[in-house]
């Protein structure tokens, strides 16, 4: 297997740029402590954002990211090779480990539905994964992921 972890967070609080984690399994520790929500909406909860990559991240223009995930600082870098899909690849920072991104789109054309999957220490392979991803290759450990995991309860607007 090349996935090891799975997270779906989805657009439910006012901001368009934040997504809370409604599904996941558990078992990536650096987003469970780092996307932990200390107070306020959804306190306990995992959220993060997803909005283009701010300014400050001071790099060349063929390097550049077209989105990030963000809490407080950069969480990753999310390339989107061809914009016609809605499929992602970048590394989580400060580590070895690439994940993989398949967003939603609500009626309005806007995305309202994020799945992360990290593949660990494959930071290095991640356009082959994303390759993968796009041919169809990963589809069934992807649908194994959905299956199991579990439910997080968000709190109503």
């Amino acid at each position: 297997m090349l996935i090891n972890d799975y997270y779906r967070a989805v657009q439910v609080a006012k901001s368009q740029t934040r997504f809370d984690v409604d599904k996941s399994s558990e078992s990536y520790q650096r987003y469970e402590t780092f996307m932990k929500n200390q107070i306020g909406f959804n306190k306990g909860g995992l959220s993060f954002h997803f909005s283009k990559v701010p300014e400050i991240f001071n790099m060349r223009a063929k390097d550049k990211p077209d989105m990030a995930i963000t809490k407080t600082e950069n969480i990753s870098s999310v390339f989107m090779p061809n914009p016609k899909l809605e499929l992602g690849h970048g590394d989580n920072k400060d580590t070895n480990d690439a994940i993989l991104i398949i967003l939603g789109k609500g009626e309005n054309g806007g995305v309202n539905q994020i799945e992360i999957f990290v593949c660990r220490g494959q930071k290095h392979h991640q356009l082959n994964l994303y390759r993968s991803l796009c041919d169809g290759d990963l589809d069934e450990e992807i649908e194994k992921f959905r299956r199991e995991a579990k439910d997080k309860p968000l709190p109503k607007q």
